[in-house]
């Protein structure tokens, strides 16, 4: 069920035409499935899948003041996909993975799952050059098995979103100084439109 809460959350805001987007999303899952491996953790793969899907979700929905897109993605997982329902670990996880995948650092108290997220994100957003440790074949056979298609259109779409509606944003996506304490309750209480 959280697999397919996941692709209808992304089908109904997805406003892309083609593939690229969706298959950005499952590279991203695949990817960070391989991390995971090369890592020794075990993933959840319903809760990759679902990080993948709605991660970049946020840059979709309306800005709204105090918040960021990855704010926007985590409140919209929150809200849609029941996430006060999972364990707590999977909470942790899936809060780390949405919030944090952008790091261009690995940081202090970072889920292990989390972690091979964003890996997974440097290896897609890198096409492929940074493996951390991936066989190269590996890699582009997931390429292959989800090709970019019109992707660059999107990613130019988020870049210029978010430059010139929340350019202040950037470097607490991109250079967080730490992972901050869960916000699990005051999220629950968020109402960011869809």
């Amino acid at each position: 069920p959280l697999r397919e809460r996941a692709d209808q959350v992304f089908d109904r805001i997805n406003s892309y035409p083609g593939d690229g987007f969706r298959n950005h999303c499952l590279r991203l899952a695949d990817y960070a499935h391989l991390h995971a491996g090369h890592m020794g953790i075990s993933v959840d793969g319903d809760l990759v899948h679902a990080a993948a899907m709605l991660h970049d979700l946020g840059l979709l929905l309306r800005p709204e003041p105090g918040t960021d897109y990855v704010d926007r993605s985590w409140a919209l997982a929150f809200r849609e996909l029941d996430v006060g329902q999972l364990e707590p670990h999977a909470q942790k996880v899936l809060e780390h993975s949405l919030r944090y995948n952008h790091s261009l650092r690995p940081l202090e108290g970072l889920t292990p799952e989390a972690e091979a997220f964003r890996r997974a994100v440097f290896t897609e957003h890198t096409l492929g050059l940074r493996r951390n440790g991936l066989d190269p074949e590996h890699v582009r056979e997931v390429g292959r098995s989800h090709p970019r298609h019109n992707f660059r259109r999107v990613l130019a779409d988020f870049f210029w979103k978010t430059l010139v509606f929340e350019p202040r944003t950037i470097p607490g996506i991109f250079l967080p100084t730490r992972v901050e304490p869960s916000r699990l309750e005051a999220d629950s209480e968020r109402r960011i439109p869809a």
